[in-house]
């Protein structure tokens, strides 16, 4: 008997977990592949955020994300003095509610972050991005991991704050 294998496409997978006993912060600490965010998010201060009871979306970017970065806000992230932007720009990844991505295969909407950001999500099936404020696109390569306090959305981008006018 001939078996038949399909190969599918690398997209976005949905990663159907559920840790009712851990929160967000808890499962992040856990993912080598996150620990760059994870430390933005202690030196920015929005992990005591998500130490609160409530219900949250974070768009976590991956390590390779922040190494993609230009060199001077790379270097701003680990500059202690640099709390104000380090906050800014992480709260642009965590929003105060939890994210559905649709009814239907196909769809756009607008969300505001905690940070006070404004992103699009465009799903076309399996395939959501994010975009933030300055046309910067991520792509969500693991959605739905299920959190006591909410749920992370892994992406391939870091998101950045609006940036002022004729600025770059």
């Amino acid at each position: 008997m001939a078996m038949l294998f399909l190969a599918l496409p690398l997209a976005a997978q949905p990663v159907p977990s559920w840790s009712p006993d851990e929160d967000i912060l808890g499962h992040l600490e856990k993912q080598p592949d996150n620990s760059r965010f994870m430390a933005a998010l202690k030196a920015s201060g929005w992990d005591v955020t998500l130490r609160t009871p409530g219900r949250y979306t974070v768009f976590a970017p991956t390590n390779q994300a922040f190494a993609a970065l230009p060199r001077a806000l790379a270097a701003a992230l680990v500059d202690p003095r640099q709390r104000d932007r380090i906050r800014a720009l992480v709260g642009c990844h965590i929003v105060g509610r939890e994210v559905k991505f649709g009814l239907g295969p196909d769809g756009t909407q607008v969300i505001r972050t905690l940070g006070g950001c404004t992103l699009r999500l465009t799903r076309k099936g399996l395939d959501i991005r994010v975009t933030d404020e300055n046309g910067i696109t991520a792509k969500l390569r693991m959605f739905d991991v299920f959190e006591a306090n909410g749920q992370i959305e892994v992406i391939d981008a870091v998101l950045t704050p609006k940036l002022p006018a004729g600025a770059s």
